[in-house]
C-alpha cells in the first residue's frame, strides 16, 4: 500500500444512461476537494447475557457511498452537474462550435443520475446511481468562480478507467455580474450592481430508497426543491434595507461570462442563471469600526406563478450535448 498526499486523488463523473448502471467518465475534474468514499452503518446488539457488559455484537447495517466534491467551474464539464442538479437539459446551436445548453427543473423525485469514479494509489472504484443533494456556486474577490457539490451514490465497484484531461474554460470572480429587476422580463434591460461577493445554493433534500434484503440503497429520491444565497456589497444606499423590510419581490441573475475568450464566432464561455421571484429573508450591514461599511443581503428564491418556474439556467460552451 502506498501513502500520498490529496493532490494524488483523481474523480471524474459520467452521465448514467440507465439510473444505477455505472458509466466511465465523460470528464475528470480538475478539483480542489474530493472527500468521497465508502461509508456504513452499524447496529449493535444489546441484549443481555447475564452479564453487566452493554453488548456482544455489532453488525453492518447499511452501505452507501457518498461526499462532497469541489474545484472551479469549467463551462464544458459542468454541464453534466447542471443536468442532474435540474434534471433536464436542452442543446441548441448558437453559432458553429457553440452551443447553449437551457435547464429546466424537471418535476419528479427521480433526476438523473451520475457516476462518480474516485482513484487514488491504493485503489480505483466507481459509485453508480450519483445524486446530488445540494450544489453551491461560489464567486468571491481575486478566486476562480468555485463549486461544492454534496452526493449521495451506491457503494463503489472496482474500476480501471485511466484519467484523461482535458481543455476546458474556466471563470474568475471578475468574469462575474449580478442584476436585480422587478420582473424576469425585465432582467436583461436592468443594469449590473456593484458586489463584492455572491454565493447561490440548491438544495435538494435527497433521501435515500431503503429496501428490505439489501445492505444498499435501491435508489436515491429528491424531495422538496430550494434555492438560498448571500449577495455582499458596500452600503452606500438604503435600498436593499427598505426592500427587505417591505418584501418586495424581485428577480436576480447571476451571470458569469469569461469575455476574454472566444468560442464559435463570437460567443464566450457563460453561465447565466436567471432566479423568477426572489425575496430577502435577512439583511444586515457589517461595524467593523475601521473598514468600509458593506450590507449583506440573504435571500431565498420563490415559485413564480407568472412565470411558471423558480430558476433558468443557460450555460454556454462546445459541447453539442449532454443528454
Amino acid at each position: 500500500m502506498t501513502k500520498f498526499i490529496g493532490r494524488k486523488i483523481e474523480v471524474g463523473i459520467g452521465r448514467e444512461a440507465t439510473r444505477g448502471t455505472a458509466v466511465a467518465p465523460s470528464y475528470w475534474l480538475s478539483k480542489v476537494n474530493a472527500d468521497f468514499d465508502d461509508k456504513f452503518d452499524a447496529v449493535i446488539d444489546e441484549s443481555s447475557l447475564g452479564v453487566i457488559e452493554d453488548s456482544a455484537d455489532i453488525k453492518i447495517a447499511k452501505k452507501w457511498s457518498e461526499g462532497k466534491l469541489s474545484g472551479n467551474i469549467t463551462a464544458n464539464s459542468f454541464g453534466y452537474w447542471l443536468r442532474a442538479l435540474l434534471g433536464t437539459i436542452t442543446s441548441a446551436a448558437k453559432e458553429t462550435t457553440a452551443y447553449n445548453h437551457t435547464c429546466a427543473l424537471l418535476q419528479s423525485a427521480q433526476h438523473p443520475t451520475l457516476t462518480i469514479e474516485a482513484k487514488n494509489p491504493n485503489e480505483q472504484l466507481k459509485f453508480a446511481c450519483g445524486a446530488i443533494d445540494n450544489l453551491t456556486i461560489k464567486a468571491e474577490l481575486g478566486k476562480f468562480v468555485e463549486f461544492e457539490a454534496a452526493v449521495k451514490a451506491k457503494l463503489g465497484a472496482a474500476s480501471t478507467n485511466n484519467p484523461a484531461y482535458v481543455a476546458d474554460y474556466n471563470f474568475l470572480a471578475k468574469d462575474v455580474t449580478v442584476k436585480v429587476a422587478a420582473s424576469l422580463a425585465t432582467l436583461d434591460a436592468a443594469s449590473a450592481i456593484s458586489v463584492k461577493n455572491v454565493e447561490i445554493k440548491f438544495d435538494k433534500n435527497i433521501v435515500s430508497d431503503d429496501i428490505l434484503g439489501s445492505y444498499e440503497p435501491n435508489d436515491y429520491l429528491n424531495k422538496q426543491f430550494s434555492i438560498t444565497g448571500k449577495i455582499e456589497l458596500l452600503y452606500d444606499a438604503t435600498t436593499y434595507k427598505a426592500l427587505a423590510l417591505a418584501g418586495t419581490q424581485k428577480a436576480i441573475r447571476i451571470n458569469i461570462q469569461d469575455t476574454t475568450t472566444t468560442i464559435g464566432a463570437t460567443s464566450n464561455p457563460t453561465l447565466k442563471i436567471d432566479l423568477a421571484k426572489v425575496k430577502l429573508t435577512e439583511w444586515a450591514k457589517s461595524d467593523d469600526l475601521d473598514g468600509i461599511v458593506k450590507e449583506t443581503l440573504t435571500f431565498k428564491a420563490l415559485y413564480s406563478s407568472s412565470d411558471t418556474q423558480m430558476v433558468a439556467i443557460v450555460l454556454t460552451n462546445t459541447v453539442v450535448g449532454y443528454n
